[in-house]
Formats: C-alpha cells, structure tokens, sequence
C-alpha cells in the first residue's frame, strides 16, 4: 500500500520491497513500511531524470526516464547502472512525434519531456507505453491515441 509516498510510482520487487520512482528510487520493506534504502539515477547532462515506470525481470531493475529517453537496467541492491537502452530515435521519429505543450518555468528539460510513461520487460521483449494526454501525432492531428512501442530485449 503506497500511503507514505503517494506522489511517487512503484513496482513490486520479486521479495517483500517495493521501489517508488520519481527522481530517484526508494527501497521499501514491505512488512514494516520502512525505507530500507535509495539512490539516485545519475545520467549524463544537466537534465534532471524523470523516472516514469520501472519493471523487474531476470533479477535487475528496469527504470524508464523519460526526459532522457532511455530504459536504464539497474542492480536493484545497490543502484548501479548495468546498461542503458536509448529510444530517443524511435520516440523523435516524425511519425511518432506528439504535440506537445511548452514546460514553463523549468530548465529541467529544454526540448521537453517525453511522453513514454510505461514499461514492462520481460523475455520477450521491452515494452514502452506513451502516456501523450489526449494529445494528437503532429502528422495527423485527428489521431490523439496513445501509442506501445515494442524492442526486442537486447539479452
């Protein structure tokens, strides 16, 4: 139950954690409701993370930034980075690309955030989820429905 931290997202881990998301990961036991540790997703740029969804599978954590455009595949114990996967091109493609409302006030992402929003990895694939609220593709203003993005999972 996600009483304490209602503004974050969270994922269940494959034992009694759960982790939240939003700029960075919080650990979560379960059985006493207590953080039990966190770290922060440290990427390149002086782009702040968005961390949007994140998905477990084959013992590693799978968190998806947005506002870099990447599914960074993490050690769930400790927060190290094992690799990162860029969609930025699939996302950016003209034929992908929403209309987007301007951020005002914040520098924390220039060229906007992205849209993606949710994520499920497992054997089969990595599944990317567009969350564009209602809004339309730029090549066709009468198509405002969200979008899944399916890759082959690179293991």
């Amino acid at each position: 139950m996600l009483r304490n931290f209602p503004q974050y997202d969270n994922i269940s881990g494959p034992d009694s954690r759960n982790f939240y998301l939003l700029l960075a990961v919080l650990v979560i036991d379960m059985k006493t409701n207590k953080v039990i540790n966190h770290f922060k997703v440290l990427l390149p740029g002086n782009v702040e993370p968005s961390l949007t969804d994140a998905s477990f599978y084959n013992g590693a954590l799978y968190v998806l930034s947005r506002s870099h455009r990447q599914v960074i595949k993490m050690n769930p114990d400790n927060g190290a980075i094992l690799s990162i996967y860029d969609y930025r091109k699939f996302e950016e493609d003209p034929k992908n690309v929403y209309v987007k409302i301007p951020t005002f006030g914040s520098n924390n992402d220039p060229q906007g955030y992205g849209v993606m929003e949710g994520l499920v990895v497992n054997k089969d694939g990595i599944y990317i989820a567009t969350d564009n609220n209602m809004l339309p593709l730029k090549r066709n203003l009468l198509n405002n429905k969200p979008q899944l993005f399916i890759f082959s999972n690179p293991e």
